[in-house]
């Protein structure tokens, strides 16, 4: 979840930078208003593309359910793992609450400061009398002119204007209502205050105003007004952006040094073809790169790999096995030459972390790791790697939910860290039954599945078995 999260922050910020740096300086303004638009939307789902590079890059996940060789049955072993849990969980409680206090505080602040001066600015609007219909009005408050919602109100300077500039102020005013601009404000002014930590969101905000005015200024231009004459108003109006200015838009908004070269700047297609295709170039990389990390760590739920995917695998006996979902890929294994041996990985996904002496990520001590980690997305079915009876299914502090079959000739199997368990206490599983989904509980920082074979009761090595 922290990935993920870290993830939509990066790509945030990197998609605002691609709008800076390329598309900004092009004149094609309806196109960058729709990908200011888009921006947040991309950033939510990059990091949940999946992407098989065929990396050999390993990674360790947390998870314990072990012990020291030497200590394997010790009661106060078992104890100290037991209260280390604890304090891992209540240092994460306490963690979770600090940050939900302070997300929880910006987001106030920012809804505050946005809303504010709207409704400052919207009572003292209610002494504004009608100028003309259908909705101009005038204002004493302010000497600026500006559009607010659908109505354009005229300031104390505009009564000093001549008709031509009175005509192209009010023109301005109308093509802000006419793109309705406003909604750009709601969407932005929201996504700042949920973001409101990321710098990338207050960038994205003021893009998109000064966008705005690039918009109106053409529309203007585009209706026959001379470029000499409308500069010279912008010059003459000039004035510098207020806190009122949140939800409104005035004529001589700034950067009036950057919209008067818009104004100046012809299109170039070739250049916009050869800045948009560079664009497109470094959100492929973004996208490869970003989505490939999450998936290596889990975090995975839309696949773009058809060709690779297979059928997913029937249940043969599982009363709940349907519950899986189906728009998870499950791949078939090798058939076992014996189903009372467990020779079937429950899934077929890439081992992180195998069997042997580590350092636990936890604890920070030398444990056993008891089975072996493969790397799984979130709600993966999980298959039983022979035919036996359940003797063992809940959630415990150091597994998190799981399942344990008993096979015959001394034979278990232990499936860890689940999402939900789909089989009952006492009940008989075949070999290649879906039993559970994989998921993130117990001593666990990331989604995958723990998978254990027990033989007399203890720990063995998997992989042997599985490779036969």
């Amino acid at each position: 979840m922290i990935t993920y999260f870290l993830a939509v922050q990066l790509c945030l910020f990197i998609l605002w930078g691609i709008y800076y740096w390329g598309l900004r300086s092009l004149n094609h303004h309806g196109f960058n208003r729709v990908y200011l638009w888009f921006v947040p939307l991309l950033s939510l789902m990059i990091p949940m593309l999946e992407f098989e590079l065929g990396s050999s890059q390993s990674f360790v996940f947390a998870e314990s359910g072990v012990l020291e060789p030497p200590a394997e049955n010790d009661s106060q072993a078992s104890l100290d793992l037991d209260i280390a849990a604890d304090l891992a969980a209540e240092q994460v409680i306490l963690f979770s609450w600090i940050l939900g206090l302070t997300y929880g505080t910006g987001l106030g602040w920012m809804l505050f400061k946005s809303l504010g001066p709207v409704l400052q600015l919207h009572n003292s609007l209610r002494s504004a009398k009608l100028f003309r219909a259908p909705n101009l009005y005038w204002q004493t408050e302010d000497g600026l002119s500006f559009a607010f919602g659908k109505r354009i109100y005229l300031g104390q300077a505009f009564a000093q204007l001549s008709a031509a500039d009175q005509a192209i102020v009010i023109q301005h005013e109308q093509a802000h209502i006419h793109l309705k601009h406003r909604f750009d404000l709601y969407y932005f002014h929201a996504l700042r205050a949920v973001f409101w930590f990321n710098p990338a969101v207050h960038l994205l905000l003021q893009s998109a105003r000064r966008l705005h005015e690039y918009q109106a200024d053409k529309q203007v231009i585009k209706a026959g007004y001379g470029f000499a004459a409308y500069a010279k108003l912008l010059l003459r109006l000039q004035t510098k952006q207020t806190d009122k200015l949140s939800f409104r838009f005035a004529f001589a908004e700034h950067p009036l040094t950057t919209r008067i070269k818009m104004l100046k700047t012809k299109t170039n297609w070739l250049q916009s073809s050869a800045r948009y295709l560079v664009a497109i170039a470094l959100l492929g990389s973004l996208i490869t790169g970003v989505g490939y990390y999450c998936n290596s760590v889990g975090w995975i739920q839309i696949q773009f790999n058809p060709l690779n995917a297979e059928k997913p695998v029937q249940a043969t006996k599982s009363r709940l096995a349907q519950q899986a979902r189906p728009a998870i890929k499950v791949v078939q294994t090798q058939n076992s030459t014996d189903p009372d041996i467990p020779e079937v990985s429950p899934v077929n996904a890439r081992v992180v972390s195998g069997y042997g002496i580590r350092t636990h990520p936890i604890l920070k001590k030398e444990t056993l790791h008891s089975g072996v980690d493969y790397l799984i997305p979130l709600g993966t079915p999980v298959r039983a790697s022979a035919r036996g009876e359940v003797i063992l299914a809940k959630e415990t502090e150091k597994y998190g939910k799981q399942i344990l079959v008993q096979h015959a000739n001394g034979y278990q199997t232990r499936y860890a860290h689940l999402g939900k368990i789909l089989v009952d206490l006492g009940e008989y599983v075949q070999q290649g039954d879906v039993i559970c989904l994989s998921g993130n509980t117990g001593m666990s920082k990331q989604p995958h599945l723990h998978f254990e074979i027990l033989l007399d009761g203890k720990a063995i090595d998997p992989e042997p078995l599985l490779q036969h």
